[in-house]
């Protein structure tokens, strides 16, 4: 999880014990974050080492960059080396911060690269980053185990923030692809009154609340469930990420709630379970015809 994760244990490739000196020193964990001296906790059912420091510059900064990334908010010309130096400046101490750089305008043009232009630039961006639909900043909020499938999802059953805030850990859990650990994730993020605090700033600066997305729900499309076999022409992430983007759900594996299955050249044992089912087949060029 970004604003957490800053270190993991190295993976062992292999051994190469005709190297081995006799004087090899065991690896031990470093138990300390380096940048605020926090100890780190490692969680039982996971392999990262975290620092729970949320005071922690580097957590911080990376929560910044998060924020400003291209599947969040998308605000263009914030890269992290930018970020970084705002953040160094005092310019950019949270999310809220970047709504208001455009009062300091002046300052900003003492700074190298920074004229007129530049400034206008990003600017622009920032005021542009207010239009999102809300599973944009629902991602880009960092709520642990919320990545961008997940935040569509929540954005699309929700369709306003303020439905979500409400939302009871029982709703969150009962949606499809939500499981008790996002729902515990989410409901206890809304709960916690300093992420109130930040939402209704972020409101007070007209960044949209609302999902708005409603019109790319395909018929068709939405609510049902692909599975990918064989060859195509594009990517399988390609194809998944535009059907998620009219609605629809792609899975990995075939059964009784399947709706579609596509098919490539050399088809594996989907396709055969797919018929047996009497599940819909789609070629390529069907596949297509249905996406546009």
């Amino acid at each position: 999880e970004f604003r957490r994760v800053l270190f993991r244990s190295p993976e062992v490739v292999c051994v190469l014990k005709e190297r081995r000196t006799g004087h090899e020193k065991p690896f031990v964990m470093t138990k300390n974050c380096p940048i605020c001296g926090s100890t780190l906790v490692k969680k039982e059912d996971e392999s990262a080492y975290y620092c729970m420091n949320d005071n922690c510059n580097r957590r911080i900064i990376e929560g910044l960059i998060h924020f400003a990334s291209r599947d969040a908010m998308n605000i263009t010309g914030f890269g992290e080396r930018i970020i970084e130096d705002f953040y160094n400046f005092g310019y950019v101490k949270n999310i809220v911060d970047f709504y208001y750089l455009d009062t300091i305008r002046e300052e900003l043009k003492d700074l190298e690269g920074f004229g007129e232009k530049s400034i206008d630039n990003l600017t622009r961006e920032i005021e542009n980053s207010k239009k999102n639909s809300l599973e944009k900043l629902l991602f880009g909020l960092g709520i642990r185990y919320v990545g961008k499938k997940t935040a569509k999802i929540l954005a699309r059953n929700y369709k306003n923030m303020d439905n979500l805030v409400q939302a009871s850990y029982e709703e969150l859990k009962d949606l499809s692809d939500i499981g008790d650990r996002i729902a515990q994730s989410v409901y206890d993020y809304f709960k916690n009154q300093d992420h109130i605090v930040l939402i209704n700033q972020l409101k007070s600066l007209n960044i949209n609340m609302v999902y708005l997305n409603s019109d790319e729900d395909k018929e068709g499309i939405a609510n049902k469930t692909f599975v990918i076999t064989g060859t195509l022409s594009r990517g399988r992430d390609e194809i998944r990420e535009e059907i998620e983007h009219f609605g629809g759900k792609v899975s990995d594996s075939v059964s009784s709630k399947t709706n579609y299955v596509i098919v490539g050249e050399k088809p594996g044992s989907k396709y055969q379970k797919a018929v047996n089912l009497g599940i819909h087949i789609l070629n390529e060029e069907e596949l297509n015809e249905l996406l546009s």
